[in-house]
């Protein structure tokens, strides 16, 4: 039996023969192999089609992963409402301070101020101070009544001190009322003893004259007869209460002073 021999190739031939498929060798094995030529055995289509779209197949999760994340997620939003915001503290320039408001006080009128004077004068009667009686009078301030007639600095003082001074001396005011001549009047009555055993009842009604808010001018009267039986014992006021009497009487009080 004869063998079939190939035919006789020569060595140059078969030097070019090799080269080219070496080279269709390489060009093959450069080209990347198209997506739609793999295909894995058991491999799910919609990973196939993720991979021919060029996307990440999304991975299988068993029932407790996602039971575990609906439980995360879910747990989040608590999570933050619990986070306290911290407190920033104002700046100083950011509080606002107060305004205080200044109080206004209305200038009292002229007629306010003497009422009161006179309110003040009375009071300090009542009390028996007589250093209050005589800082409410002007330097050159004259009183008169009908038992002292026209006393003026230290005949003045010495006066009230000698009413003051009396023990239970007792004072009351009212009716104190500004008049259409910017004058003040007013009404006092006074329990007191001139003489032991001999006590005095006196009503009696008084006109202030000012200059330069003080009593520049102050008048007090009053029944001098029936002043003068209460402060006089044995029947001497009668003679005193008399005209006579009281001229006399002026001087002598006077000259106490």
């Amino acid at each position: 039996m004869k063998l079939k021999t190939s035919p006789q190739v020569a060595p140059e031939q078969r030097i070019a023969n090799l080269s080219q498929q070496s080279a269709v060798s390489s060009q093959i094995s450069a080209t990347p192999a198209s997506p739609q030529a793999i295909a894995i055995p058991g491999q799910p289509e919609d990973t196939r089609f993720a991979q021919q779209a060029g996307l990440q197949p999304q991975k299988k999760m068993s029932p407790l992963s996602l039971q575990i994340q609906h439980h995360t997620q879910d747990a989040l939003p608590i999570q933050k409402a619990q986070v306290a915001q911290p407190i920033v503290a104002p700046q100083q320039s950011q509080v606002a301070t107060p305004t205080k408001v200044a109080e206004v006080q209305t200038p009292k009128t002229e007629a306010q101020q003497k009422l009161e004077t006179i309110q003040k004068f009375y009071e300090a009667m009542e009390k028996h101070d007589y250093k209050t009686i005589m800082s409410l009078y002007h330097p050159d301030a004259t009183f008169t009544d009908p038992a002292f007639p026209n006393l003026k600095g230290e005949k003045l003082e010495g006066m009230w001190k000698l009413i003051t001074g009396k023990e239970g001396l007792s004072v009351t005011h009212r009716d104190v009322r500004l008049q259409p001549d910017g004058s003040v009047t007013g009404h006092w009555d006074a329990n007191y003893e001139l003489f032991k055993g001999n006590p005095i009842f006196n009503q009696i009604d008084s006109k202030f004259e000012f200059k330069d808010g003080k009593i520049y001018k102050h008048t007090d009267s009053f029944s001098f007869s029936k002043w003068a039986k209460q402060a006089f014992p044995w029947g001497l006021g009668n003679i005193l209460g008399t005209r006579p009497g009281q001229f006399v009487l002026n001087k002598v009080l006077r000259w106490t002073l």
